[in-house]
């Protein structure tokens, strides 16, 4: 069996999966992607930083570029198109195709093709009843599609409790759906007790913090659909003395920093850190110096 998966650019916690897929379970893996600047380098708009990942995301399986940034490819999610994407499909004729979203123009294309070529399409994307406050409207309309939609692919796979129950409501059997969580590659991270003591140490004196100091860490886009001011509101309605001994760690870049900052400052003042984007082989040192990783 072969798969093909269509996607706009490498994504780092895809990456892992595509491997494993490959090298633990023999299923050779190509992916189709509209373009490569998210290893070429970009500027992305949540983060509002330029970088490129420093993380392997191409090796241990196959890829193939509809587009490349350096040669005046899409330099963004939005700029990516479906040119060239029947023709590679049509040349590789996998056995089964493996979607990520049903937004994007691309994924609409990779839909269709599979469609014309009788492929089964595999569906694994961030799907959920509670992301977005949409009218009655749009509502009943987008149900109706995807309806629709999930019932010409092969399997749901979905990420968390939330996607089985979206699909689950839309009238998807139990069979068709199957739990394919998230997962992080931890090559990138120093995970032993001697780094954690070692990286701790270093990081609590070049950052300031005191020993007895409880840091607690968000790292994320600085974005409003992220909720970082909650944390920073949480700690503000500790008791003062639990308050005092709080430090935040805003591990990120984004939108919400300035208004962050100002937060932070206000009256009762919270001691924040904020570091700004950093990049995977960065990351290790910071989670060490750390007590307590907020996901608000």
């Amino acid at each position: 069996m072969t798969l093909a998966v269509v996607s706009t650019h490498p994504i780092q916690y895809h990456a892992p999966v595509y491997r494993a897929l490959q090298s633990e379970f023999g299923i050779p893996v190509t992916a189709v992607y509209g373009s490569d600047f998210s290893v070429a380098g970009y500027r992305d708009r949540e983060f509002g930083v330029e970088f490129a990942w420093d993380t392997d995301l191409l090796s241990g399986y196959d890829s193939v570029f509809l587009s490349k940034a350096a040669n005046g490819g899409a330099g963004s999610v939005e700029k990516v198109t479906a040119d060239g994407l029947g023709q590679i499909l049509r040349q590789f004729r996998p056995d089964a195709l493996l979607l990520i979203g049903y937004s994007l123009p691309l994924y609409r294309a990779a839909f269709w093709h599979a469609q014309r070529m009788n492929l089964p399409v595999l569906f694994r994307a961030e799907v959920t009843d509670h992301a977005l406050a949409r009218s009655r409207l749009k509502s009943v309309a987008r149900d109706q599609a995807l309806r629709l939609f999930y019932r010409r692919c092969a399997a749901l796979l979905a990420i968390g409790q939330r996607s089985k129950a979206h699909y689950q409501r839309l009238g998807v059997p139990g069979e068709k759906i199957f739990f394919s969580p998230y997962c992080v590659d931890t090559a990138p991270f120093q995970l032993s007790e001697a780094a954690r003591r070692d990286l701790r140490s270093a990081a609590r004196v070049a950052l300031n913090l005191d020993d007895d100091q409880q840091v607690i860490l968000f790292c994320g886009k600085l974005s409003w659909r992220k909720g970082p001011d909650l944390a920073l509101q949480a700690i503000r309605h500790l008791p003062e003395d639990m308050r005092r001994l709080a430090a935040l760690i805003f591990l990120g870049d984004g939108e919400m920093r300035s208004a962050l900052q100002s937060m932070a400052s206000s009256s009762p003042a919270v001691d924040v850190r904020f570091l700004g984007f950093q990049n995977q082989h960065k990351l290790s040192q910071y989670y060490h110096a750390s007590d307590l990783l907020v996901l608000p």
